[in-house]
């Protein structure tokens, strides 16, 4: 048990898996996290348990969400995660998936806003099945995130893609803003999509992605697969590029980015 800060709050929060399955109709939601389902700051959270959902049905849910401390909100300090992971969706139709060990989806009221700072993950997050729509966003520590700064992921990251495509990463799946952190955890993509050793897709214009390393191996394995040490794709010209994306380095691959 542990002392969590929620909304300027003390909560005692303990680390007990948490299972969800369902068979949802059309647009309904599905939701597994350790601390909570979403929240404007949190500090000092921790979740051990382990988080599993698995989503059936062919009604097409509208989003299903699996993290170790939230599945939404615009501040995380301090957090860590050293649960397993695990999100299945065999729904013939789940427009958003959002997997990531602390937290599904960053949120920011502007751009430049600090999201995540001084996080961790250490539990191996996975996903499996079919995505459609916005497709699949699966990170070691966040699935969407607009800022992430001064943390780091040591646990493997893993999806096998039947339908559709991913966006996945050993820090972030989707990320526009990464600055001091690495990643030593393995990346590996069964399927479609794109594959990180920091994200799987960025978008970077302010803030920057500097001063960032990767060690872990990245692979991607599928007829549309882009993997690469760094991003698996980023979004922008080359130029913009040279001036927001440097001081970034791996060991492990024979390139930095897999498609821009």
């Amino acid at each position: 048990m542990m002392a969590c800060g929620l909304d300027d709050g003390q909560y005692t929060l303990g680390g007990q898996a948490v299972t969800v399955k369902g068979n949802l109709g059309q647009g309904q939601s599905i939701s597994a996290v350790g601390i909570t389902i979403g929240a404007e700051k949190l500090v000092s959270c921790s979740n051990t348990g382990n988080i599993t959902v698995k989503l059936t049905g062919d009604e097409g849910a509208g989003a299903l969400h699996a993290a170790g401390v939230a599945t939404e909100v615009y501040n995380l300090q301090s957090c860590s995660n050293t649960g397993k992971i695990k999100a299945t969706s065999n729904d013939n139709g789940c427009r958003n998936i959002y997997v990531g060990g602390l937290l599904g989806e960053g949120k920011t009221h502007k751009q430049d806003d600090l999201v995540v700072t001084k996080c961790y993950n250490k539990g191996k997050v996975t996903f499996s099945g079919k995505c459609y729509g916005n497709g699949a966003f699966v990170g070691g520590l966040a699935a969407n995130c607009p800022n992430i700064n001064l943390s780091y992921n040591k646990g493997s990251v893993e999806t096998t893609i039947k339908e559709g495509m991913v966006s996945m990463g050993g820090v972030c799946g989707v990320v526009y803003g990464i600055n001091d952190c690495y990643n030593t955890g393995k990346v590996s993509l069964q399927g479609n999509g794109y594959a990180g050793g920091l994200a799987g897709f960025a978008t970077i214009t302010e803030p920057h992605a500097m001063r960032n390393y990767n060690t872990g191996s990245v692979t991607g394995k599928g007829t549309e697969s882009y993997a690469a040490a760094i991003f698996g794709a980023y979004n922008g010209p080359d130029l913009l590029a040279k001036c927001t994306i440097y001081d970034n380095y791996y060991t492990n691959g024979s390139k930095a980015y897999g498609f821009s």
